[in-house]
């Protein structure tokens, strides 16, 4: 089973994103801000993280770098931005994949399939 990390500071997306993700045979770990988002890196590494870059203390730039460092880089990361410039952002950080808001759940489905099972 491919675990999944999300690192989404709403409630209600995260709920979302938990039920869809298991629905489709996920393990899905997901933290609200970015100390559990470490934590969780840490204690149970993901096979993919999709990460909010509007977090609230440490925004997603700054998780992503420590979570580079916790994971290494050959973790695939999916950054979720309002941006415009989304796919510089993406590139700038590493990032295998953006989605920009609004974006349609299917589609996020769809990278993380892509991703989870891509060899590393």
């Amino acid at each position: 089973m491919k675990r999944v990390l999300i690192v989404e500071n709403s409630d209600a997306v995260r709920a979302i994103f938990d039920e869809a993700l298991a629905d489709e045979g996920y393990e899905v770990r997901a933290a609200a801000d970015a100390t559990d988002a470490l934590h969780l890196a840490q204690t149970s590494p993901p096979d993919v993280v999709v990460l909010d870059l509007m977090m609230p203390v440490m925004n997603g730039w700054s998780l992503c770098e420590r979570l580079r460092v916790a994971l290494g880089h050959s973790i695939p990361l999916i950054v979720i931005t309002p941006t415009l410039g989304a796919a510089e952002i993406a590139e700038r950080l590493g990032a295998s994949a953006y989605l920009t808001k609004p974006y349609v759940l299917d589609d996020l489905l769809h990278l993380i399939a892509q991703l989870a099972w891509q060899p590393r």
